[in-house]
């Protein structure tokens, strides 16, 4: 460590399993800390975050609750859809508490499952902790499921409101989801602002200078949440009007999940692509981002379809994403086939095509680049009158 360095330990919580957006927020937010003078600690539950030490600062340390290869299988099989890792976090409560008494963390950042890292606090330290919200959680916006997942959703908020309000502070991403927080009572309202995730530090793409979109493109995990399944219905609506449009799919799931998507497009309306990366290089030209999302907050493929130039259309859900879009920065409609059908064409006819991809470059330049990231953080983790 440099002779200059702050010399003050941040710890980072953040287990997960799969290819989730928050890993990497929470890359960006080590990488930020480190810039600004701190001490950064990962701790992770099994291994989850080895794939990614590349691309972290060199002096960046990792610290493991478990190395058993009988828990890094554990949770593989889809049934258990990442729940192991709500056990297992639980599980290593005492391990993170010692871990913290001998590393002593001056602040601790948590983004999924928090509430293990708060069990594990001593209850005058959990004033030290910074909640972020990654994901817009689902009790925030209920989009149906059976009785065990209503039960699930209970416990979870719960949990929020007997736990959260003890911490230093949330972050959220939107506004939406701040008053949300709020007004569920899960924590008062000089505890949670607004703090957008560092997605870029280069310059935007360059604006396409084309306004005929013959592709249609779904980004993310083909799960319930996303309801993949509304945009295999408008795949199926545009073939049978004969609209020259094309359906493509670019994410992952279950085997079932994906056949059932397929089932529903029924055979030749649909791509799939599954995970690919570099995303934004193998998209097809020409392309609209059709968001039909249940909930997001902000919604990550959003905010990178505006970088890229890529124009987006999203489906109207009470949830936060949608302020993305506000001011003219892209389309919103109703939740049905037919209303997607008419926006989607709507964008072929815009003069003012060019107007509304240089707004949502904009916007996003100013909201979640690293800089402005940076400068929020530093402001939040000093201002004592906050923890």
């Amino acid at each position: 460590m440099s002779a200059d360095r702050v010399k003050r330990t941040v710890l980072i919580w953040s287990p997960f399993r799969g290819r989730v957006g928050t890993p990497a927020a929470m890359l960006s937010y080590a990488n930020a800390l480190m810039d600004l003078g701190y001490d950064v600690l990962i701790v992770q539950l099994v291994d989850e975050w080895e794939p990614y030490k590349d691309e972290l600062h060199p002096e960046i340390r990792m610290a493991s609750l478990f190395r058993s290869r009988t828990l890094r299988r554990f949770g593989a099989s889809n049934w258990l859809r990442r729940r192991d890792y709500y056990l297992l976090s639980f599980l290593g409560v005492r391990r993170l508490r010692r871990l913290m008494d001998r590393e002593k963390p001056w602040r601790m950042i948590t983004a999924l499952l928090a509430v293990p890292l708060i069990l594990a606090c001593p209850p005058k330290a959990r004033g030290q902790i910074v909640v972020s919200v990654q994901g817009f959680p689902k009790f925030l916006a209920k989009s149906g499921g059976g009785a065990y997942y209503k039960v699930e959703d209970s416990i979870r908020l719960w949990m929020w409101r007997r736990f959260y309000g003890a911490c230093g502070h949330v972050i959220t991403m939107t506004e939406y989801t701040r008053q949300k927080l709020i007004s569920m009572g899960v924590v008062p309202s000089h505890k949670v602002r607004c703090i957008s995730n560092p997605l870029f530090q280069t310059q935007p793409a360059k604006l396409p200078q084309t306004s005929v979109f013959s592709n249609v493109i779904y980004v993310g995990r083909v799960t319930e949440q996303k309801d993949p399944g509304l945009f295999a219905d408008a795949a199926r609506e545009a073939h049978k009007l004969g609209l020259p449009l094309n359906f493509h799919v670019f994410g992952e799931g279950t085997n079932a999940d994906i056949a059932k998507l397929r089932e529903r497009a029924a055979p030749g309306f649909l791509t799939f692509h599954g995970h690919v990366e570099p995303l934004w290089e193998r998209i097809p030209e020409n392309a609209i981002l059709l968001c039909t999302s249940r909930w997001e907050d902000p919604g990550h493929m959003i905010v990178e379809a505006m970088w890229h130039g890529v124009p987006v259309v999203a489906v109207e859900r009470q949830s936060g994403h949608l302020e993305l879009l506000d001011e003219g920065r892209g389309l919103t409609c109703s939740p049905t086939p037919e209303a997607i059908l008419q926006t989607l064409t709507r964008f072929q006819h815009r003069s003012d095509i060019n107007n509304i991809l240089a707004a949502a470059q904009s916007y996003v330049s100013r909201r979640f680049t690293s800089d402005s990231f940076r400068y929020a953080v530093k402001e939040l983790l000093n201002d004592k009158s906050s923890f």
